[in-house]
C-alpha cells in the first residue's frame, strides 16, 4: 500500500513539474526554420518565373498598379511550429504607431522589409500582437511568444504565421 502511494506522489510531482520545466525556455529559431523541406527550391523558382515575364520597369508609370511591389511566396508553414514558445529575431514593421508604441506589427527577416522593398514571402513574415504596447525602433529584436500557423492578409505583406508576444528585447548580435 505504501508503495502505490509513493508511486502515485511520484506520479503527480512529475506530472506537474516536467511541464513547466519544458516550458521554460523558449525554442529559438531562425528564419530557415519556418520554411518547410523543398521550400526554398520552389521559392526560387517562383523568382526565376516572375523575373522572366516582368515588365521592363522603365516603361511602367510610377505610382501605378504595375508599380506595386509584388510579394512572391507561399503560405507553405512548418506545421510542428504551430502552437510552440519559440524565440527569435527580426525587425519589426508598424501598421500604426501610438506614442512611438505599437501592439500588432509584422516581424521581418531583414531590415526595410515591406516598406523599401517588396515584402519577404508569407512564411517569412510573423505577424504579431501584444497585449501591452511594446516599444517601437527600426534596430534588430529578439521576440518570444507563441507562434501560430495562419494566413494573415495585410497591405505591407502577408504574413503566414502569427506570434502572440510575451517579451521583446534588443538583438544582441
Amino acid at each position: 500500500m505504501m508503495k502505490t502511494v509513493a508511486r502515485a506522489f511520484f506520479a503527480a510531482v512529475l506530472f506537474w513539474t516536467v511541464p513547466v520545466f519544458a516550458a521554460a525556455e523558449p525554442e529559438v529559431l531562425s528564419w530557415e526554420d519556418l520554411m518547410p523541406p523543398g521550400e526554398e527550391e520552389k521559392l526560387m523558382k517562383l523568382y526565376e518565373d516572375f523575373a522572366a515575364t516582368m515588365p521592363d520597369m522603365s516603361l511602367v508609370e510610377e505610382g501605378s498598379k504595375a508599380d506595386e511591389p509584388v510579394q512572391i511566396g507561399t503560405f507553405n508553414v512548418v506545421e510542428e511550429l504551430d502552437g510552440k514558445r519559440v524565440r527569435i529575431p527580426g525587425f519589426m514593421v508598424p501598421f500604426e504607431l501610438n506614442a512611438g508604441e505599437v501592439t500588432e506589427f509584422l516581424l521581418v527577416p531583414y531590415f526595410g522589409a515591406c516598406i523599401h522593398v517588396p515584402p519577404p514571402p508569407p512564411n517569412q513574415i510573423i505577424y504579431v500582437t501584444s497585449k501591452e504596447p511594446v516599444l517601437f525602433g527600426w534596430d534588430a529584436v529578439w521576440l518570444e511568444g507563441t507562434l501560430k500557423t495562419g494566413k494573415r492578409m495585410n497591405e505591407l505583406g502577408n504574413a503566414a504565421y502569427t506570434l502572440e508576444l510575451e517579451k521583446s528585447e534588443p538583438y544582441d548580435g
